[in-house]
């Protein structure tokens, strides 16, 4: 019922909202761990609380009807997302934030870039949201902010040593070398306080 309110409350606003067009499909139905970095990077993390991360650029179409999609419950073929986490601000970052809220999900717009990362509360609010499950992170690529968070995430909460987190971080596309990338890298190996 709750989610054929959400179908409706959609239909009503479709006017309303921002579509990208030109972008690639509005669905991720069946690409659930099919591609790692530069591509959606759409994957199941691994803290058994059904969240997911993400990037969200030139190979998605963010609209409210993709975030219905991604909402929709487990048991009638969707993925069962409640809230997202929008780390960008840059690329369709901000379409994303419009209309996932405009879907009727929880968003929490915590945009960070190489000069904020480790600032303000938002890595906090971050780690109480995935804790509470049906979370989908992204970014753009789904690889050095995401990456970075997520790995954080490992290694404050499944207890994870940096090696395996780094590993990890680095099979999606994270952790880059050059002075472009040093502070993701470090939020990862030192966390928010580093």
């Amino acid at each position: 019922k709750e989610f054929s309110r959400e179908i409706n409350k959609y239909k009503k606003q479709t006017n309303k909202t921002k579509s990208v067009s030109g972008q690639a499909s509005d669905s991720w139905k069946d690409r659930l761990g099919t591609e790692k970095a530069r591509g959606i990077n759409f994957h199941k993390l691994k803290d058994g609380r059904n969240n997911y991360r993400a990037g969200i650029n030139n190979h998605t179409n963010p609209t409210v009807e993709f975030f219905l999609e991604l909402a929709k419950p487990i048991k009638d073929g969707g993925y069962g997302i409640k809230k997202i986490i929008t780390l960008n601000g840059d690329g369709l970052g901000s379409t994303a934030v419009e209309n996932a809220k405009a879907a009727g999900l929880e968003v929490f717009k915590n945009f960070i870039h190489k000069d904020n990362i480790k600032s303000g509360p938002g890595f906090d609010k971050v780690k109480r949201m995935l804790k509470g499950g049906n979370t989908l992170i992204h970014c753009t690529a789904g690889a050095d902010r995401t990456g970075a968070y997520v790995g954080r995430y490992y290694i404050d909460e499944l207890k994870w040593d940096y090696d395996k987190a780094q590993k990890h971080t680095k099979s999606f596309g994270g952790e880059k070398p050059g002075p472009n990338y040093k502070t993701t890298r470090d939020f990862l190996k030192y966390g928010p306080s580093a």
